[in-house]
């Protein structure tokens, strides 16, 4: 190996413990106080091994990111993330970009969708406060089901908090895995899952605070 390339891998490898110290990938845009407060439900995954917190401060009322958040799923106004990315893993997306009267509310037991075949259910919806998504009575593509790597729970919760001129956007993901092959595979998603979650905040932070 020549000395170049020792000291490419070696700044490389300084550069991966230097983000993994900030909490990337499981934690970004908060610190580890922040992300260990209990949000809710937590309480509908206690045994959760895999927990991922991600946040954003918006200059914006939570009444005024509440509605954006409601029209989240494949089949409403998306997930505000990398479009293009979601659509080559088959998620058929059209973006909106505009609030739509018909997608203002979310009801418990409501079906979102991820993807054709696969969608989560509302556990919680309180407006302006928080939308909690759970994979309890979902849906996965048949070819899917049978997976050991896709034999895990999921909770998906997203918690305004109100701090006068400014909401902070927390979302948090719960894991609890069945086998190493499902725990491996969450594990994994993480990296992409932080990546998108940044996206999605952003534009979220952007259009909430423009409308």
């Amino acid at each position: 190996m020549t000395r170049r390339s020792t000291l490419i891998l070696t700044a490389a490898g300084f550069g991966a413990a230097a983000l993994w110290a900030t909490g990337f990938p499981a934690r970004t845009g908060l610190t580890r106080s922040e992300a260990a407060v209990s949000l809710p439900g937590d309480l509908l995954l206690p045994t959760a091994s895999i927990v991922a917190d991600r946040a954003i401060r918006i200059d914006a009322p939570a009444g005024a990111v509440w509605p954006w958040l409601t029209q989240i799923g494949q089949d409403r106004g998306g997930f505000y993330s990398w479009t293009p990315i979601e659509n080559v893993l088959g998620c058929e997306i059209e973006d909106a970009r505009d609030l739509r009267p018909e997608w203002a509310d979310r009801e418990v037991g409501e079906e979102v969708t991820l993807a054709p075949g696969m969608s989560l259910r509302v556990a919680a919806a309180s407006p302006g406060r928080a939308l909690v998504l759970t994979s309890e009575g979902g849906r996965l593509p048949e070819e899917s089901r049978d997976a050991a790597s896709m034999r895990f729970s999921f909770t998906w919760a997203f918690v305004l908090i109100d701090e006068g001129d400014s909401t902070v956007l927390h979302v948090r993901e719960r894991y609890a895995t069945d086998n190493r092959r499902s725990d491996a595979m969450c594990r994994t998603v993480l990296v992409g899952s932080a990546v998108m979650t940044r996206r999605m905040l952003r534009t979220i932070k952007r259009l909430a605070e423009g409308h």
